[in-house]
């Protein structure tokens, strides 16, 4: 995942720590009663409503028993998810909504593939060119 990327990798940080918690099977009102956290701070959280610093994300890992191995890639993308995007300095151009989403897509997307359906009703095809 690239710096240039954070709300690909806010996302993914989001759906990591999804997974760990319903992996360990816990509800979301167990995790933030064990943490001493609101339930709302961690559904804003997993819903992607808000952010979660290193030190939460950190907290969170440990009481869904992530091993250093495993956390070690999901606290690098916590980092580079509040970094800014390169388009943050064009904020004119990023009224159209949903754009900086699209960015950020195709900028960590390692493949790129279009797909364009074209179909013609059978009353404008030629003879022979069906």
């Amino acid at each position: 995942m690239t710096a240039d990327a954070p709300g690909l990798c806010r996302r993914r940080v989001r759906d990591t720590v999804r997974a760990a918690r319903q992996a360990r099977g816990l509800t979301q009102r167990q995790a933030a009663a064990a943490l001493d956290w609101s339930l709302s701070k961690l559904v804003r959280i997993e819903t992607g409503r808000c952010g979660i610093s290193v030190t939460g994300l950190r907290a969170l890992l440990a009481l869904y028993q992530v091993s250093p191995e495993q956390a070690g890639p999901v606290l690098e993308m916590a980092r580079a998810a509040r970094s800014r995007p390169w388009h943050a300095r064009y904020p004119v151009a990023m009224t159209v909504p949903g754009l900086a989403s699209y960015l950020e897509a195709e900028r960590a997307a390692a493949q790129i593939r279009r797909c364009t359906g074209i179909g013609l009703p059978d009353l404008l095809q030629l003879p022979g060119h069906e």
